[in-house]
């Protein structure tokens, strides 16, 4: 949308426009501002807008510790362009390498940068929280399946000592008859 809006403002920035032409773009600029400031404005979840001027912080680990996301203000950025551009001297005032348009350009571009940054360090963290709770859930399964083993050898063990009682009690019950 930045370049879309670069190359209306060229146009706008043409003294040689016709005014029914300069019209034109100025409405196309118009549109484009009102869809890059809602895009800095919709870009809002569970009540925080990542590209606002407030950071977040995220959990990060187990231990509490935890990763600052946000305050990027490109939101404050996109809404210092001006509303409407009436001359060719406007549009070439925010064309200009220090104007208003490179200035948003740069902070976009900066935000862009942060905002990869932000997410290859929230992606290398689900990893490796997934990667701890797969060893967790094989470690507390080698435990379960132990217990198991455990209780099997100690209720083989009570069988057989069982039959071993049985036993006795028969041969003691035919050691009399023998005498007899």
């Amino acid at each position: 949308m930045l370049e879309q809006t670069r190359g209306v403002l060229t146009k706008l920035a043409d003294t040689t426009l016709s005014a029914d032409a300069r019209d034109s773009a100025q409405q196309s600029y118009a549109a484009l501002r009102t869809q890059i400031v809602n895009f800095a404005n919709d870009a809002t979840y569970n009540g925080f807008n990542a590209l606002g001027d407030q950071t977040q912080n995220v959990a990060t680990s187990v231990n509490g510790s935890t990763y600052a996301i946000g305050g990027l203000d490109v939101k404050g950025a996109v809404e210092t362009l001006s509303a409407e551009v009436m001359t060719a001297d406007d549009a070439q005032a925010m064309l200009a390498s220090d104007g208003t348009l490179a200035s948003v350009e740069s902070k976009v571009g900066e935000a862009l940068n942060t905002l990869e940054t932000n997410a290859r360090q929230l992606g290398a963290q689900m990893k490796f929280t997934s990667a701890v709770e797969d060893s967790r859930q094989a470690g507390l399964g080698a435990l379960v399946d132990t217990n198991m083993g455990e209780e099997s050898a100690r209720l083989q063990s009570l069988q057989i000592q069982q039959q071993l009682g049985t036993q006795s009690l028969g041969i003691a019950n035919q050691a009399p008859q023998i005498l007899l």
